[in-house]
Order: structure tokens, then sequence, then C-alpha cells
């Protein structure tokens, strides 16, 4: 396996970014089975993947991390090198209700064409619900990104990516859009009043 690129340093128009973490490799997120709730731990593969992002977001210098309260976010958030972080609940990921542990394409056996962005899990949680969760974190940490202090959150696949369109005023199911690999981030800042996506899917 080639060793990835290293990756540049924060540049200045980062300073007072959002760094959107998802956690390392599970056994369902690599299946592809729906996991909200359930609290599976990393794989060896995701152990490494949190390993590596350690160097990556301490460049940043964040002065606050949140987690979701779910082990694979908690547990990548420790490898990486954060312990001292604050659980969250608004981080944890979309409830897929009875979908849960399920695949996309078994689900479809029932429902044609479903998705997560365009149908409300049987049983789960409404996409605006977890729109608004993540406006909610974004809340929290907006004042510290306004003191240009960056902050760190470890969360979900789905879940990250409402939290982007969230950030960008898009619709929540354009979050559809902007694939998050596990054991990746993203970063979330502001460029002259204007909410802008800086970089996404680090590293490849």
């Amino acid at each position: 396996m080639s060793t990835p690129a290293p990756q540049p340093a924060p540049v200045p128009d980062e300073i007072g970014s959002l760094l959107v973490v998802r956690h390392g490799q599970t056994e369902w997120s690599r299946s592809g089975q729906h996991t909200s709730y359930t609290d599976l731990p990393l794989l060896p593969e995701g152990e490494r993947q949190a390993r590596r992002l350690g160097p990556l977001l301490e460049a940043f210098g964040p002065v606050r991390v949140l987690s979701s309260p779910r082990t694979r976010a908690r547990r990548t958030a420790e490898l990486a090198g954060f312990t001292r972080y604050e659980v969250d609940d608004d981080l944890v990921e979309w409830n897929y209700g009875r979908y849960e542990g399920r695949t996309r394409r078994d689900v479809q056996v029932e429902r044609p064409d479903w998705t997560i962005w365009t149908g409300t899990p049987d049983g789960g949680e409404l996409i605006t619900d977890v729109a608004a969760r993540a406006g909610h974190v974004i809340e929290k940490v907006l004042p510290d990104l306004h003191d240009r202090r960056c902050v760190a959150v470890f969360s979900h696949g789905h879940f990250s990516r409402v939290l982007l369109a969230t950030w960008l005023g898009l619709a929540p199911a354009d979050g559809r859009m902007f694939s998050l690999d596990a054991g990746s981030f993203g970063v979330l800042t502001e460029d002259r009043g204007q909410r802008v996506l800086r970089r996404w899917n680090q590293p490849t």
C-alpha cells in the first residue's frame, strides 16, 4: 500500500476553521451497512486512519474538540491525540430506525430507488431533524471560529455531510454531493463573510 502524500499545512485563510472529522473504518462502514446507534469498535484499519489524522489535525491547533458519544468517534479522537474532548449528543449519526445494519441495496428490495437522502428511514429520523442538530453544532462553535480559533468535531458520515450542507446554506439533501470517506476530514471556514468549503475528504 502506498503512503499518502503529505497534506499542505494550514494557510492563513484556514485560521478559525471548523474541522469536520469522520471516524475511522468499522466493520459496517466498510460493508456499507447503515450504522447509527449500534456502537461498533474501529477496525485495525480504522485505528491506523485515526493515528494518521493526528498530525494533520494538530497542525490547525484546534482549541476545542467535540465528539459524538459513539465509541468509534471517541476512539478516533483519542487515537488522533485529542484526549480532552467534549461529548456532544448533537454529533450522533442520522438515526436509521429499522434500517439500522442494512445496506441501501437491501432496503431497495422493499423500497426501489430508496436512499437516505430521498426517503425517511422506516422508524428513523427526518432529514430536517438531522439538519437542526447540525445547526446546533454550528451555533456552539461559532464564537470560537469568529475569534479565529479552530474547532474539531468527530462525527459520522451522513451527519457530517448534512453539517457541510447546513454550513454552506444548502438544502440538507445536498449533502449527498459531498462524499466523506471513513478516517477523513474537511475544513469549513469563511472568506470575506461568506461561508466556504476549503478542503474535503482529506487525506485522499
